[in-house]
């Protein structure tokens, strides 16, 4: 009988949790919302994580033209090291230096001699180079025929048979001619010839004078390797110089020389981005303004073109230039936004800039940027662009002046580009940075005239789950729109996942409901080559042979493909399964100090547990029990000081770990932009809690959650807030097991309680627009809860004609993702959808995002 009873209880809580997974979705086709933007998704290319070289720019050669070696623009090597010279901060006018390790692999990474040790040599030659912009070249000593040149390419080069490959580059006989042949080809990694081909060779000395000469010819693929070899070899005793050493596939995307790799541009094309911002990101800045993207020194034939070096690590050879992004963005039908430098450089290394009497010499630059663009063919830079092979005017739409910069500094230089670039060209439309935040007060006060402002989001996956909401209320009075220039869920997520595509799938309803004030949106980074990241979550990847897109880049591609008109009201009805009992000590952990960009000084900590007695830290004896993790922090005077050139500074005490309780101290500023950081519930020296007190520039007082060093916001918050240097103020912090209370000086400034956080379960969302030109109601959903839910979709002010599609991206599991080895694991699955009424049901599954295409008349 007990058997009994347990049988029927069991089936009893089957029932009432099947009941739980149903949801009512209401659409009535006739209350329209806003509407969206034909701009609304776009992309966002930058070379980071090898996204040109490597990657979307077909080159198939590392180091070209023997320049990798060469070290960062604006720097000087001493010792293995590469430092910046020292110059002032365009954010606190302080002097600010950076520094990177400075050891290339050999001088002239990417190339070897192979064969027996006396066979030959190669060196570097910097004597009469091929031009001023390629002023090192490559020399080639043979004195065995068994020695060959070989170069792997970008890990490995991809070779497939009956495939032809072409190959030119440009030599000399610098000391006498050489008369017999040279044989050019591609080798597996074992020696195997997969192609081959000889070439003829090249006249001596003439004039006293040794001439470059450029050799092309086609090497034609027999077998295939997915990690061939390029190889080049004398048939007899000689030395030769070579430079600018190129190779690409015979087929590109769209068939254009200096060209696209095909499979990576592809999947670039079949996201249908209504434009590409380039071609940066910090990439434009530089890690020294004389590192900054300079476009024309990225135009004109491959050889005149220098190339520098990338802040993300390595050498751009700018084959990927001014023009092909361009080019590119005609060939896929997108808008172009190009990133214009506005005299400033990154301010996350050294962050210097252009004086401000120099800055119209940038706006010039800018200007001519525009003019090779759209100018006319017979303009000064319209006819560069038309001897190119393209006379008529590229699709430049957008100019962003600047990349995430912000301060006093950038609104002056923002104004001067803004009034002159729009005086010239009044029919684009400019973009204004909002650093790596939003557009709050602090940020756009005092800068003018702004037709759209950037804004970026880099979070974990909560965050974007709990903004879904975050436009709904945003003012529409404040005369500009909205662009969402970076965003991606990158934080608690591995390489990212399934939860990092679906956390991204809610917000991007939420902002594709708000089309009225957001116009453009695109996800950042965009491209990533498997064997060097620097960067931990991208959308599109591969190697030397295959491609692939992660699971957001179908969810960005699935929204930029079912993008209605304009939004229809809708209404969600999902009852999730009963709340789990709440997390007891949800802040628990380990309890520090900090500070974000400021100098200041702590006394009196007070850590006092629930129901035990206080502790206390006054620093007399130093700071023994204090574990640092950035910043520089000194004990003197019964206090504790921090400083430092890092933005965050955090110290730990290493005991004791607080549950619940109450946190007290003593703070006073000394100098800086902002104020003080409490931390509490610290996992690590990178994830914890912060009370931030005089935050945002010193406008605003709250709470933090810190994932990664990077923290956002939550609860109820004070603003504004400000924290006066030279002052005392008292802090106090009540922990309770789901809450947790802010003071200062007595008074509360921040609350926030984790019952203020959906339910994760609960974590289902839909929204439906309305197609015009297709008569079809798209509807977006989202379930990114571990069940199945049942659908029951409800249409008013539309009749459906009984036809539809149903597009199903899916998971097994929240944290599954598609890699190089299972590039299409998770992959959207259309089918017919059956309608067969104003109401009907469809299911919605685990982890998974729904577009239904539902024809009405």
């Amino acid at each position: 009988m007990k058997h009994a009873i347990g049988t029927l209880a069991a089936i009893a809580l089957t029932f009432s949790l099947a009941q739980a997974q149903q949801a009512k979705i209401q659409i009535n086709v006739d209350k329209p919302g806003a509407p969206v933007a034909p701009t609304m998704w776009g992309i966002f290319f930058e070379e980071i994580n090898h996204a040109a070289d490597g990657g979307l720019y077909a080159e198939l050669i590392e180091n070209r033209s023997f320049d990798e070696a060469e070290p960062p623009e604006g720097m000087t090597l001493n010792n293995g090291t590469a430092t910046a010279v020292a110059r002032p901060h365009y954010q606190t006018n302080k002097e600010k230096t950076w520094k990177l390790g400075w050891k290339p692999a050999s001088p002239h990474p990417g190339w070897t001699l192979e064969g027996p040790a006396d066979a030959g040599s190669i060196r570097l030659g910097t004597d009469k180079p091929l031009n001023d912009n390629n002023p090192r070249y490559l020399r080639l000593e043979v004195k065995q025929t068994a020695a060959r040149l070989v170069n792997g390419g970008y890990w490995g080069i991809n070779v497939v048979e009956g495939q032809t490959y072409k190959l030119s580059f440009f030599g000399r006989c610098p000391v006498e001619p050489y008369s017999a042949s040279l044989r050019a080809g591609l080798i597996s990694p074992e020696g195997e010839v997969l192609a081959e081909q000889k070439i003829g060779t090249f006249p001596g000395k003439q004039l006293e004078v040794a001439l470059w000469h450029k050799q092309e010819c086609e090497l034609k693929a027999t077998k295939s390797h997915p990690r061939a070899r390029f190889f080049l070899a004398l048939d007899s005793p000689g030395t030769i110089d070579l430079d600018v050493v190129s190779l690409f596939p015979a087929k590109t995307f769209k068939d254009r020389p200096n060209g696209c790799r095909e499979d990576v541009a592809t999947l670039l094309a079949e996201m249908k981005p209504s434009f590409i911002r380039f071609p940066g990101g910090c990439y434009v800045e530089g890690a020294t303004f004389a590192n900054r993207y300079i476009w024309k020194r990225t135009v004109g034939p491959i050889e005149q073109r220098p190339g520098h070096w990338c802040l993300w690590g390595y050498r751009s050879t700018d084959g990927m230039g001014y023009h092909e992004f361009l080019q590119f963005c005609q060939d896929i039908g997108a808008d172009a936004l190009y990133v214009a430098n506005c005299g400033l450089g990154c301010e996350f290394r050294t962050g210097d800039f252009l004086p401000e009497d120099q800055i119209d010499e940038l706006i010039q630059d800018t200007l001519d940027a525009i003019e090779y663009a759209i100018g006319p063919a017979d303009s000064k830079w319209g006819k560069l662009r038309a001897a190119a092979g393209h006379p008529e005017p590229f699709p430049l739409r957008y100019i962003q002046i600047g990349n995430e910069n912000h301060g006093p500094r950038y609104k002056r230089n923002y104004q001067r580009f803004y009034k002159a670039l729009k005086a010239k060209y009044p029919q684009l439309q400019y973009v204004y940075c909002c650093g790596c935040g939003w557009a709050t007060p602090d940020m756009i006060d005092g800068a003018g005239k702004i037709e759209i402002a950037d804004e970026h989001f880099y979070r974990n996956p909560d965050w974007f789950f709990n903004e879904y909401r975050r436009y709904d209320n945003v003012p529409r009075d404040r005369g500009f729109d909205l662009y969402v220039g970076e965003y991606a869920c990158n934080q608690q997520v591995g390489r990212g996942n399934m939860l990092a595509a679906l956390s991204e799938a809610a917000f991007m309803i939420g902002m594709e409901r708000n089309g009225d004030l957001i116009k453009m949106t695109s996800y950042a980074p965009l491209l990533f080559n498997v064997n060097r990241l620097n960067w931990p979550v991208n959308l599109i990847g591969y190697d030397s042979a295959v491609a692939f897109g992660r699971s957001s880049y179908y969810v960005q591609k699935l929204f930029a493909t079912n993008r209605p008109d304009v939004n229809v009201a809708t209404s969600l009805d999902f009852a999730p399964p009963a709340k789990a009992d709440k997390p007891k000590a949800a802040f628990a952990g380990r309890v520090g100090l900090g500070a974000w960009d400021t100098e200041a000084e702590y006394k009196d900590f007070v850590v006092e547990p629930a129901g035990q007695p206080a502790e206390t830290a006054n620093f007399d004896d130093g700071a023994k029990a204090w574990q640092t993790h950035c910043g520089t922090w000194k004990a003197e005077g019964g206090a504790y000081r921090v400083s430092g050139s890092e933005q965050r500074r955090v110290a730990m005490l290493t005991a004791p770990r607080l549950e619940t309780g109450t946190i007290r101290v003593k703070a006073r500023k000394i100098a800086g932009h902002e104020g003080f950081l409490v931390l509490f519930g610290g996992k690590t020296g990178k994830d914890f809690f912060e009370f931030n007190l005089g935050g945002w520039g010193n406008k605003r007082h709250a709470f933090e959650i810190v994932n990664d060093n990077r923290g956002h916001a939550v609860g109820r918050q004070q603003d504004p807030g400000v924290i006066e240097t030279g002052k005392w103020y008292d802090i106090r912090i009540e922990i309770k097991a789901d809450e947790v209370i802010g003071y200062l000086d007595g008074k509360e400034v921040a609350r926030y309680r984790t019952g203020d956080a959906p339910n994760r379960d609960s974590r289902v969302y839909a929204q439906a627009g309305l197609d015009k030109s297709k008569g079809e109601v798209i509807l977006k959903a989202v379930n990114a809860t571990p069940n199945a839910v049942k659908a029951q979709v409800n249409l008013a002010g539309a009749v459906p004609t009984g036809t539809g599609r149903k597009i199903t991206l899916a998971a097994a599991s929240e944290k599954d993702e598609n890699d190089i080895n299972a590039p299409k694991k998770i992959a959207p699955k259309d089918e017919p959808l059956a309608v067969p009424g104003a109401r009907f049901e469809t299911e919605l599954a685990p982890w998974s995002m729904t577009v239904l295409r539902i024809l009405v008349k």
